[in-house]
């Protein structure tokens, strides 16, 4: 069995918790990935997946939208 260092991939998307659901949308797309951590800053502040992302409205700030 691999360790999980092995099995993880890099983080390919970072949403800054100024973003909008909009914006964070476009990014998980455009990264092709599923979820992301919320940065403020240098430290991570929450995360944020698609499903967050499919019951937010596009102006609705990531703050409200990401889990902590």
């Amino acid at each position: 069995m691999g360790r999980v260092g092995e099995l993880m991939t890099e983080i390919v998307c970072i949403i800054d918790d100024s973003s909008t659901a909009a914006e964070a949308r476009e990014e998980l797309v455009g990264a092709g990935v599923t979820g992301a951590p919320v940065m403020r800053g240098e430290k991570i502040v929450g995360v944020v997946s698609q499903t967050d992302l499919m019951r937010s409205h596009d102006d609705q700030p990531i703050r409200e939208v990401m889990t902590e």
